[in-house]
């Protein structure tokens, strides 16, 4: 799936995209008026070229939804400011500005044993996505 940079860019694109990132982030489909404002937004903030590798990163993705977590792992640590982790970022501030999501963003109540048990349930699983994140970097920007 190669697509121009207008196509990449086009509304319907980025909806999609944007709802793949708002499922990742916050496990269900995000309602359209979100999705409106993830375009507007993006047709705000990205309004440089996009570099080869970039675009690579982001068509692929697109094609493979289940490597968006362990891509977001991955580039967190070899390229901390990518296009791609700056639209998570951006979709990421969208939801918590949102009265839907608001319940995402405060923290659960849980014992001492329970807070430090999954701390440590969250490290090994962010361990395990980032090392599966940066093995898979280098098919991700094959440049298509």
């Amino acid at each position: 799936m190669s697509l121009s940079t207008d196509a990449m860019d086009a509304p319907d694109s980025l909806k999609q995209e944007g709802e793949q990132i708002a499922r990742y982030l916050a496990g269900v489909s995000p309602p359209p008026d979100l999705l409106e404002r993830y375009v507007e937004a993006h047709a705000s903030l990205f309004r440089d070229a996009v570099h080869p590798a970039e675009r690579a990163a982001i068509l692929f993705v697109r094609q493979h939804a289940w490597a968006l977590p362990y891509m977001d792992a991955g580039l967190a640590l070899l390229r901390p400011h990518s296009r791609l982790r700056n639209k998570i970022l951006l979709m990421f501030a969208l939801l918590e500005t949102t009265p839907d999501f608001i319940d995402l963003f405060f923290a659960e109540s849980a014992s001492k044993p329970g807070a430090l048990f999954r701390m440590g349930k969250t490290a090994a699983k962010g361990l395990v996505y980032t090392v599966v994140g940066v093995a898979l970097y280098p098919f991700m920007v094959r440049v298509r």
